[in-house]
C-alpha cells in the first residue's frame, strides 16, 4: 500500500457558531490527528480549548477567504519538504468540514489523480456516476462550488502562488482556483461520492451571513463501512 505525504492546514475565521473543534475531531477520525495539522487563525478566534495542533499561525488581519487561502497555501509550501517528495499533497481546509472516517487510508490505497487540483469535497451539482474521480468542467460557469478541502501537488501549488488570478479579491476562492486551472490547462477533480460534508450553512463573508450556499451543499458522502 502506498503512503501519501500530507501537509494540512485549516483556515479558521470568526463565526457566530464555531465548527472548528468538530472539524478537528472528524479529521482525526479520518486519519489526520491534530498534532499533524496546522491552524491559520484570523483575529477574533479563540483556540485555547482546542486539541494540541502542530502549530497555530495567527494572522494580523482579516483579508478575506481568497487571500487567506493563498496565505495558508504559501505557509504549507514554504514549510514543506515536498520538494524532495513530489508525490505529497498540500491540503488547505476550511473550518466547518466533516470528513468521512477512514478517509486517509482509503486515499493511500486509491490515490487521487496526479495531474490536477483535487477537491475532497463534492457539491451536489458536481456529483457524477459511476463512482470515482471526475473532472469538473471549467467553461462558463466555472462549477467548482466550494473550496472546503483542496489538495495541491507542490508543483501545482507553486504555479498558483506564482500567478494567482485576482490575488487582491476578498472572496470567491473556489471560483479563482477554478479560473487558475482554466487558464493554466490544469484539470480540477472531484470524487463521487464526496469525502467531505459542509457543516456550515451560511457564509462568513460580511453581508452574506444569512445567504444560504445552496449550490455548495454536499452530494452523497462516501463511507468506509459501505466498502467493507
Amino acid at each position: 500500500m502506498s503512503s501519501i505525504r500530507w501537509s494540512v492546514v485549516i483556515k479558521t475565521a470568526p463565526r457566530k457558531r464555531s465548527y472548528l473543534e468538530a472539524a478537528l475531531d472528524s479529521l482525526d477520525r479520518a486519519g489526520w490527528p491534530p498534532d499533524e495539522v496546522f491552524l491559520s487563525v484570523e483575529p477574533g478566534v479563540n483556540v485555547g480549548t482546542l486539541p494540541a495542533v502542530k502549530k497555530v499561525v495567527r494572522n494580523q488581519r482579516n483579508p478575506g477567504c481568497w487571500q487567506n487561502h493563498l496565505s495558508a497555501l504559501q505557509f504549507l509550501f514554504d514549510r514543506s519538504a515536498h520538494a524532495s517528495h513530489p508525490e505529497g499533497y498540500l491540503l488547505v481546509l476550511e473550518d466547518d468540514v466533516q470528513f468521512a472516517p477512514g478517509l486517509r487510508a482509503h486515499l493511500d490505497a486509491n490515490p487521487p489523480p496526479r495531474d490536477g487540483v483535487v477537491s475532497l469535497y463534492t457539491a451536489a451539482p458536481n456529483y457524477r456516476s459511476p463512482e470515482g474521480w471526475h473532472q469538473v468542467q471549467l467553461h462558463r460557469p466555472i462549477r467548482t462550488y466550494g473550496a472546503l478541502a483542496l489538495a495541491f501537488l507542490p508543483e501545482i501549488a507553486g504555479r498558483l502562488l506564482a500567478d494567482p488570478p485576482k490575488p487582491y479579491n476578498v472572496e470567491g476562492t473556489d471560483h479563482w482556483v477554478g479560473r487558475f486551472c482554466q487558464l493554466q490547462g490544469i484539470p480540477y477533480y472531484c470524487h463521487s461520492p464526496g469525502f467531505v460534508r459542509h457543516l456550515g450553512y451560511v457564509s462568513t463573508m460580511p453581508g452574506m451571513e444569512n445567504h444560504p450556499q445552496k449550490n455548495r451543499q454536499a452530494g452523497p458522502l462516501w463511507s468506509a463501512t459501505e466498502k467493507s
